[in-house]
């Protein structure tokens, strides 16, 4: 099949229908990301953003854990990070699960 009969055959078939509706949609996703409300706390050595304005008496509790975490593994293991680690703090209400990411980015999500 010549290139001329593929772009013939593609755009009489579904696909032309898919790809204008996916086109239609990119629109309405982008305008739904200016809709969340991110919260976000900062220290020198941290950015904490969560997304519920519910879970906000956690995060003085959350930065406390985190600053002496860090300063017993800089003692430790003579670890000095070299850019602010993020933690997105998301309650799933015990549902979800946490996991660290260390390379390449200092990333933990709770």
């Amino acid at each position: 099949m010549n290139s001329m009969r593929l772009v013939k055959y593609l755009c009489s078939s579904g696909f032309a229908f898919i790809f204008r509706l996916f086109l239609l949609f990119i629109p309405l996703s982008l305008s739904a990301q200016d809709n969340i409300n991110l919260k976000k706390f900062e220290t020198p050595t941290l950015k904490l953003v969560f997304l519920d304005q519910n879970t906000s008496y956690l995060v003085p509790h959350t930065v406390r854990s985190f600053e002496n975490a860090l300063r017993f593994q800089e003692k430790f293991w003579n670890y000095k990070p070299s850019d602010k680690t993020s933690i997105l703090f998301n309650d799933l209400n015990d549902n979800g699960s946490g996991g660290s990411l260390v390379l390449p980015w200092n990333f933990m999500l709770i």
